[in-house]
C-alpha cells in the first residue's frame, strides 16, 4: 500500500505535530511544547509524478534483458521532479536524524521532540516532510507501475516469438519427417531396381553363355553389388 494510500485510512483530516511558538522572545527557556494542527491530503497540494517521464526511464532500464532495476532510487526521484526543500530537511533527512545514535533508546515522544526542534530551528514546517515523503512514495509507485507495465511488454513479446519459434519447430519436424519417408522409400525403390537390374544382367549372362564354349558364372547376390545412398 503507498504512504498516501496509508495517510488516507487514517481519516479525512491528519494530525500534524509541531513545536508550539512562544508566545514572547523573552519568556524564560523551558521545555518545548508540542501542539498538533489538523489539514487534509488536499491541503498538502501534493504533485503528480509525470506518468510519460516513469514510463520513459522505466523502458530505459528495461531496454534489454537482463533488466537493470538496480537504479538509484535518486534517479526515480529526479525522473519525478521530486526536489530537496529549500531549508534542507526532506523524508530522507529526517530519517538519517532519527536513525542518529544518540537517539536509539529514545521513546517515540522524545525523539519526536528533538526532531520538531530541529525542524523549528531550521524553519522547516513539519508539513513540508510529509509532503516530500509522499511525493517520494508516488514516484516510486509511479516507476513500478511504468516498470511494471514494460515488463509485461517485453514478456507479451518474447511469449509470442517463443510461439513463433515452437511452431516454426514443429512445421520443420514435420518436413524432416517427410524427407525421410522420402529417403526411406527411395532405398526401397533403388534396391527393388537393383535387383530387377541384377536379374536382367543374369539373363543376359545366360543368353550369351549358351553360345560360348563354356557357361558364364551366376550367383552374384543384390546386397553385394547394392552401391548406398550417402
Amino acid at each position: 500500500m503507498s504512504l498516501i494510500a496509508t495517510l488516507r485510512d487514517l481519516g479525512a483530516r491528519l494530525g500534524l505535530m509541531q513545536v508550539e511558538r512562544a508566545a514572547a522572545p523573552a519568556a524564560p527557556a523551558g521545555p518545548a511544547k508540542i501542539a498538533t494542527r489538523t489539514l487534509t491530503l488536499d491541503e498538502l497540494h501534493l504533485a503528480v509524478p509525470d506518468p510519460a517521464r516513469m514510463a520513459a526511464l522505466a523502458v530505459t532500464r528495461c531496454a534489454a534483458p537482463p533488466s537493470d532495476l538496480a537504479l538509484p532510487f535518486a534517479a526515480i526521484d529526479e525522473a519525478a521532479g521530486v526536489a530537496v526543500p529549500a531549508h534542507g530537511w526532506d523524508a530522507l533527512r529526517v530519517a538519517a536524524f532519527l536513525a542518529r545514535p544518540e537517539l536509539a533508546g529514545a521513546s517515540r515522544e522524545q525523539a519526536q521532540g528533538a526532531l520538531l526542534a530541529a525542524l523549528q530551528a531550521a524553519g522547516a514546517p513539519p508539513a513540508d516532510v510529509v509532503r516530500d515523503a509522499c511525493a517520494r512514495d508516488q514516484a516510486l509507485d509511479g516507476f513500478a507501475q511504468a516498470a511494471h507495465a514494460e515488463l509485461v511488454r517485453r514478456r507479451g513479446l518474447r511469449r509470442t516469438r517463443s510461439e513463433q519459434i515452437a511452431a516454426a519447430r514443429a512445421a520443420l519436424d514435420a518436413e524432416a519427417a517427410v524427407l525421410a519417408a522420402q529417403d526411406h522409400d527411395d532405398d526401397a525403390r533403388w534396391r527393388s531396381w537393383w535387383q530387377a537390374k541384377l536379374a536382367r544382367e543374369h539373363a543376359l549372362a545366360a543368353a550369351a553363355g549358351m553360345v560360348l564354349d563354356q557357361p558364364l558364372p551366376d550367383g552374384v547376390t543384390v546386397d553385394a553389388d547394392l552401391p548406398p545412398i550417402p
